[in-house]
């Protein structure tokens, strides 16, 4: 009988080659390292091997895998029609299957939903158990990283990147909207040369050279690199034209006062400006175009074109009036498109930030006790950036009205850009994708909202500090209300904005004075910017029994573009 000793030795070694199997099965090595001696891999390409099996028609299968350097077994079997497969490992999934997973993958990020690792991972995992698949490589049926990176590797056409968050109302535009918008431009560039052709965008510099990747100890928890930042931002008007040509820059500043040094050591031809909220006010719009536009529309002959987004504070009767006396025609992006219509928007702010970030990098470094952006220094990195831009400039924006489809006139350079559950697209005519599919990533794209429940308006109520409330005493206090005093005030944020004293005076009757005087200045009483306070006062009307909104100053241009068509 064996001993004992002999019994666990034997117990042990069964256990070591069994883990060993095991986690040969279920792992995938990283790298993988041929052992000397071993059998040589392919290391001729496709066209060889079909030129070789052509060539084998006219000479025997020896001589010409020694011509072309192919093992003969291998040649004999290509020959034969044997082992079709790819040499070495074979892949989980079949090539029809693996070619739906690439179309689906790229459909879903032109949709705006794109996967990530995870997803892939369970999109595959719930295909084998729907088709009652079993992959012995796959622990519980769930493919792993490695097998992610591996056909991420093997198919080009994808690839994994960090992605930016837009907004819905940016991902809503139809592209009807943009085909009725490149219509219209049609016949608004009849007869306009291509330098004539100017577009105009309004950005900011920000006080933060961003971050960058530094060297520091493996398996830190917390990378840091102390470097003073604010989050102050100065605004600039940027403005170029279809050949290239980048007009000065137009700058505004957050101050109630400018001084003398805030504007030495700028670019050429640069002007300064302030405003109260440091943004893009009608009047610094209008004085903007009245020094920076109307000389280069004066320089220029024939018929102008100027397209910008449509900002109310861009918009006045001033600008338009001056746009007809210099044959200016001023067209209009569409709404939440300038991502994709905006020419400066498109490639030149990219750049341009980029290179920002690196000269503040070295402004940080060589000022450390610099806490913000001195206004007096800020002319002369204006400067420095426009150096090092440099040559790029022409080309930055030529490319943008080209990729926007103005110059040369293209509309179906843009409107690739825009997915269609229809089928229009090469990708979904191709791929066989269920319909349900395509309709639910139409649907999230360009109506994800259209079962929500509207917002109710909400309540203020009544609490003693100190006191809490439970939803019984809420319903309770909602039933003694009906025959006695209310115990809820509507909410400020609940109400419309056209909501009257004599409505407000309704809905609180039992409440107190100041309350009702409080509530009463945060529904009616209207917010005026500074540009606003500039005009008549006979555009508000506004009186302690009724208040009604006035015609906004978009309102009042569309009437004029009408009169004007």
């Amino acid at each position: 009988m064996p001993s004992s000793r002999y019994l666990d030795l034997t117990f042990f070694w069964v256990i070591f080659f069994f883990s060993q199997n095991f986690l040969t099965r279920t792992t995938m090595p990283r790298k993988y390292a041929k052992k000397p001696g071993a059998r040589r891999y392919r290391d001729y390409d496709e066209q060889t091997l079909l030129q070789a099996i052509k060539d084998c028609k006219s000479d025997s299968v020896k001589k010409v895998a020694e011509r072309c350097g192919i093992p003969f077994r291998t040649l004999w079997n290509k020959v034969k029609g044997l082992h079709q497969n790819s040499c070495g490992g074979q892949t989980a999934l079949r090539k029809e299957v693996k070619d739906e997973l690439v179309n689906c993958l790229l459909i879903c990020s032109e949709f705006g939903m794109p996967l990530e690792h995870r997803d892939v991972k369970l999109v595959v995992s719930g295909y084998l158990n729907r088709t009652r698949q079993k992959i012995t490589v796959f622990k519980n049926n769930v493919p792993g990283d490695d097998w992610v990176r591996g056909f991420l590797k093997r198919n080009d056409i994808l690839t994994n990147r960090m992605c930016q968050n837009i907004k819905r109302s940016r991902a809503q535009v139809q592209p009807e909207n943009v085909e009725k918008y490149f219509s219209n431009l049609k016949g608004s560039l009849e007869g306009v040369p291509t330098g004539n052709i100017v577009n105009y965008d309004e950005t900011n510099l920000a006080d933060d050279p961003g971050v960058t990747k530094c060297i520091f100890r493996r398996g830190v928890k917390y990378p840091e690199r102390v470097i003073n930042h604010s989050k102050g931002n100065i605004s600039i008007m940027f403005s170029g034209t279809a050949e290239g040509e980048l007009l000065p820059p137009f700058v505004v500043y957050k101050a109630a006062h400018l001084y003398d040094s805030w504007r030495q050591g700028g670019p050429t031809g640069t002007r300064f400006a302030r405003s109260k909220s440091g943004w893009f006010d009608a009047a610094c719009f209008e004085e903007w175009f009245s020094v920076i536009i109307v000389p280069w529309a004066r320089r220029r002959e024939g018929p102008k074109l100027m397209i910008g987004d449509n900002l109310s504070s861009h918009l006045s009767e001033a600008v338009i009036s001056k746009c007809q006396q210099h044959c200016i025609r001023f067209v209009l992006l569409p709404p939440n498109s300038t991502d994709k219509c905006q020419p400066l928007d498109v490639s030149f702010f990219g750049p341009m930030k980029r290179e920002w970030k690196q000269i503040m990098n070295e402004h940080k470094m060589q000022r450390p006790s610099s806490t913000s952006l001195d206004k007096a220094l800020f002319p002369r990195l204006l400067s420095k950036l426009m150096e090092r831009m440099g040559i790029r400039i022409p080309a930055n924006l030529k490319a943008g009205f080209r990729a926007c489809g103005i110059a040369p006139f293209n509309m179906d350079v843009v409107l690739r850009k825009f997915p269609r559950a229809g089928g229009t697209t090469e990708r979904t005519r191709t791929a066989q994708l269920s319909p349900a599919l395509l309709e639910y990533l139409q649907q999230f794209k360009y109506n994800p909202g259209g079962n929500q429940k509207q917002r109710t308006a909400r309540k203020r109520l009544l609490v003693e500090p100190g006191k809490s409330i439970s939803g019984q005493d809420l319903t309770s206090t909602s039933s003694s209300s009906s025959s006695s005093t209310p115990s809820a005030l509507p909410d400020a944020t609940g109400t419309s904005s056209s909501m009257t004293s004599t409505d407000s005076a309704h809905g609180s009757t039992s409440s107190s004075s100041s309350d009702r005087r409080k509530l009463q200045s945060q529904t009616q009483t209207p917010v005026l910017s500074d540009s606003a306070s500039e005009s008549s006062d006979s555009e508000v009307v506004s009186s302690e029994d009724e208040w009604q909104p006035s015609v906004t100053k978009k309102a009042r241009c569309r009437n004029v573009f009408q009169d004007l068509s």
